[in-house]
């Protein structure tokens, strides 16, 4: 029967009159088309039915993506959109169909006006406040419209309901239970085949287009404009426009810097031991693929398997240091974020509440002026102490630091020198990381301010020797701190 003329009930359970049912995949944080089992789910139900597949993203304003974040974070978000974009139409005369707005109200008008039948994205590990009302919302009104919605784990290295619900809360008792999984890491899935779009017209309709710049971005509705921070405005915007940017956004630039930075160096890889790397090398010093990872443009499988080949070469390091230890470290701090919400919902990333946080009396910003004025001297890079100047201007400026560096800024702020609470960094970093991720960002402030799991508090980074041994001709805090430029190369900035 012609497809235009039939009663159509699939086995999806939507029932459309006039056309065949259609379906959807609702990208999130896998901004990619390798190894995106979500989307190869809604391709082989379009292969079975005959039926469109919409590619489409939601600009939540109030999504941990979106929410406090830079204007770099931004830009690098809309160039992962953008370059997914490019992709669907080159390869498969398809596109991105973007919107903005909460899921809730703008994807059940989709449904309506594309006949949906099927939606698939990616499940959320974390069990993130919001995420968990939000799929909570849509994944109700897409029952009332009779649709069914698949949920597949896209961006860790196994389910994380795998790793049980008492996962132990020590490394050592982490690796332990990886070393006995009985759940094996997943090869990657095959990159999908996307049926084309016909309809020259809505491909080239400029209502589904990605925002010119982050100023197309809407405001958030959960937190009031006067609370809300970073704010930025057109000025902004043209400002970020003339820096070249070390990190460009998207999953083509990700799978090339996987390639230069991992597949194409073997012995480095082998060798790779995460603290001898250098936290103010102006270079990489290590793979630099953290926001790749965090936005979904490049697959944690992908970079685990590329790895595994490197490994079976020869002899390498090992957990947690090597290369393989840093993605079973992501994953241990996934759980823990998992672990602490299923305990008290909403209780990871504050003290309150949260079972694995020590509490502690930490100042406030809004206690004094006096605690205020050194909180905002240490966010924007102006403690006086240039070692941690130049990291900090280095964070607003590029969105990314050195691990080590984030640890010295860390220590720093709370139990090295400043007493101030670690929920006022995490917040911090959450605006200008571009790989600022809810379950690690959290718990690498919790360890740091020896909060939780780590609790050698007298193990502290002098702001001065730490520097002076890691960048003895003082180049790094040259380039970040130009006021210190014009020191001879004999004097160390220091």
């Amino acid at each position: 029967l012609s497809s235009t003329q039939t009663r159509v009930t699939n086995k999806y359970g939507k029932v459309t009159e006039g056309a065949m049912p259609a379906t959807m995949h609702w990208f999130r944080r896998g901004l990619r088309l390798h190894d995106q089992p979500a989307l190869v789910k809604s391709t082989q139900i379009a292969k079975e039915t005959g039926a469109k597949v919409y590619p489409v993203y939601v600009l939540d304003p109030d999504c941990y993506q979106l929410l406090r974040c830079s204007v770099n974070r931004a830009n690098f978000l809309l160039e992962a959109l953008r370059d997914l974009d490019s992709q669907l139409r080159v390869r498969y005369s398809s596109r991105l169909f973007v919107v903005a707005g909460k899921p809730q109200d703008v994807l059940p008008q989709l449904w309506k006006k594309w006949g949906i039948a099927a939606i698939t994205t990616d499940a959320d590990q974390t069990s993130e406040p919001y995420a968990l009302s939000r799929d909570a919302a849509v994944r109700e009104l897409a029952k009332k419209n009779s649709i069914q919605m698949l949920e597949v784990v896209t961006e860790t290295l196994r389910d994380m309901a795998s790793y049980g619900d008492h996962v132990p809360e020590t490394y050592g008792g982490f690796t332990k239970l990886w070393g006995t999984m009985k759940t094996p890491i997943s090869k990657e899935v095959d990159t999908p085949t996307l049926p084309p779009f016909e309809d020259k017209q809505l491909l080239a309709d400029k209502t589904f287009d990605i925002p010119a710049d982050a100023c197309g971005i809407p405001w958030p509705t959960t937190v009031s404009r006067d609370q809300l921070t970073p704010i930025w405005n057109r000025a902004d915007m043209e400002a970020a426009k003339k820096k070249t940017s070390r990190h460009p956004g998207g999953e083509t630039e990700g799978l090339a810097r996987l390639k230069q930075h991992v597949v194409e160096r073997k012995q480095w890889v082998r060798e790779f031991e995460k603290p001898k790397t250098s936290p103010n090398s102006l270079g990489f010093s290590t793979t630099a693929l953290s926001m790749y990872i965090g936005l979904g443009c490049v697959s944690p499988r992908r970079l685990y398997w590329e790895v595994d080949k490197i490994y079976k070469t020869g002899a390498h390091a090992q957990p947690p240091v090597s290369l393989h230890g840093q993605l079973m470290w992501r994953e241990f701090n996934i759980c823990m974020a998992r672990q602490a919400n299923r305990k008290v919902p909403g209780s990871w990333g504050q003290m309150a509440g949260n079972y694995l946080c020590r509490p502690m009396p930490w100042k406030s910003p809004t206690d004094d002026a006096a605690t205020a004025a050194q909180y905002a001297a240490w966010r924007d890079g102006k403690t006086g102490y240039p070692f941690v100047d130049a990291i900090m201007r280095q964070l607003r400026q590029e969105g990314f630091i050195h691990h080590l560096g984030r640890h010295m800024v860390a220590c720093f702020l709370t139990r090295g020198d400043l007493w101030i609470s670690w929920e006022a960094g995490a917040r911090v970093f959450e605006e200008e990381l571009l790989d600022a991720d809810y379950a690690v960002n959290n718990f690498n402030w919790l360890w740091l301010s020896c909060s939780g799991f780590f609790y050698q508090y007298f193990r502290c980074y002098s702001p001065i020797a730490f520097g002076k041994k890691t960048d003895p001709n003082g180049d790094y805090i040259r380039k970040y701190v130009p006021e210190l430029k014009s020191f001879d190369k004999k004097t160390d900035p220091n």
